[in-house]
């Protein structure tokens, strides 16, 4: 056969593989797929399918956690889980909280914050990720609010809520324990900001998306740590835009995907206040919309987008403009239906990780491994 023939072959079937569909998989402590960058890495719901969630992955101390929601016998549980492989998973913490939502590493801590029940969200921590004492409760006093995200910004530890009632809060501490609400509710005052998902630091300043499902439109705003400053309302023009979904930085620009109810967009920024719109309801099928995550891993940017009837798919850039899907079908099952927003995409020794909601057989942890681009190598084969 010419050389040539055979070369074609070979970059086709390289392509074929690492695009590939995974098959749906039983529930196994670790899993590998054949000819497939993607592997489970836990049991399904971490061996109890009332562990519907696992909303919130974080890295700490040489160990990926993960925080979940057990919809067992009332009330509500939040386990925490860690790993320091990978694959092989222990529990360090179980309590009653609605949701362990999300998990950061903060000035020699482990911080985990819940969605919250009748008197508000929690927040708890520990130095070794096996003690833990609670560090705020009944949602800073209000018991609307349920911690939404965490970010560290010039040696401050954030906390933003869900507050459906007032309006989305920002919290921030400098010692873990003494926390202050940093500006009005919504942020300027307006109740239909109801939660603040996504943040990122971008040329010196934190931004944080919000929501605004009732009225105008998702909203970015961005600090110093002084003041506030709106940089897009409205939803970048559209009113259904409903939420700021995930913000990530990525080749000098940083990115903003939204949820539609219909599709997912993608905005981008060199400056914080110019925006470029990139993708609009292009990528992927009908199904897609909702909530999404971004995550940077090994030179490329990652889209993790809601699919409610095959499963999320996965979809990877290496400029920005042009996408490609890498992960398919809910990872071969129907039911990963969804990353949870921003919290839940991590790397962790080299490796992609996403932890889906799945409220059948409970929520799952997928890695991706690939070489980054400068050590990426097709064979070679000649006569």
């Amino acid at each position: 056969m010419n050389r040539y023939v055979i070369s074609a072959v070979v970059v086709v079937v390289f392509i074929i593989v690492c695009t590939l569909p995974v098959n749906a998989l039983a529930a196994r402590s670790e899993i590998k797929l054949v000819d497939s960058p993607w592997a489970q890495v836990n049991t399904d719901g971490f061996g109890s399918a009332s562990n519907g969630q696992i909303p919130t992955l974080a890295v700490f101390n040489g160990f990926l956690y993960a925080g979940t929601q057990n919809y067992g016998p009332e009330p509500d549980h939040t386990e925490i889980w860690r790993t320091s492989n990978g694959t092989s998973w222990e529990k360090v913490d179980d309590r009653v909280a609605s949701g362990g939502a999300a998990l950061i590493e903060y000035d020699g801590y482990l911080y985990c914050g819940s969605w919250g029940d009748a008197d508000g969200g929690n927040v708890w921590r520990s130095s070794n990720g096996e003690d833990w004492t609670e560090v705020v409760t009944n949602g800073f006093g209000d018991a609307n609010n349920g911690i939404a995200r965490f970010a560290v910004y010039d040696g401050m530890l954030y906390a933003s809520t869900w507050n459906g009632t007032t309006g989305t809060e920002i919290w921030r501490t400098t010692n873990g324990t003494e926390w202050q609400q940093f500006g009005l509710d919504g942020i300027d005052g307006d109740a239909c900001n109801g939660g603040a998902i996504a943040s990122a630091e971008f040329n010196g300043d934190l931004y944080w998306g919000i929501d605004n499902w009732t009225t105008t439109g998702a909203e970015i705003w961005r600090t110093d740590g002084i003041n506030w400053t709106q940089v897009i309302g409205d939803g970048f023009g559209d009113a259904n835009n409903d939420a700021l979904s995930a913000l990530s930085v990525f080749n000098g620009f940083l990115y903003a995907s939204l949820l539609n109810d219909t599709n997912v967009q993608i905005w981008r920024s060199s400056n914080g206040t110019e925006w470029t719109h990139i993708v609009d309801g292009t990528i992927g099928g009908l199904n897609l919309h909702g909530i999404n995550g971004l995550e940077v891993y090994n030179d490329r940017l990652y889209l993790v987008m809601q699919n409610d009837t095959t499963g999320l798919e996965v979809w990877q850039t290496l400029n920005g403009t042009s996408w490609e899907q890498i992960g398919f079908a809910g990872f071969g099952d129907s039911n990963n239906h969804l990353s949870y927003w921003d919290n839940a995409q991590i790397v962790f020794n080299d490796k992609l990780y996403i932890a889906t909601n799945n409220s059948a057989t409970g929520g799952e942890v997928w890695s991706l491994s690939l070489p980054p681009l400068d050590k990426v190598y097709l064979p070679l084969i000649s006569r």
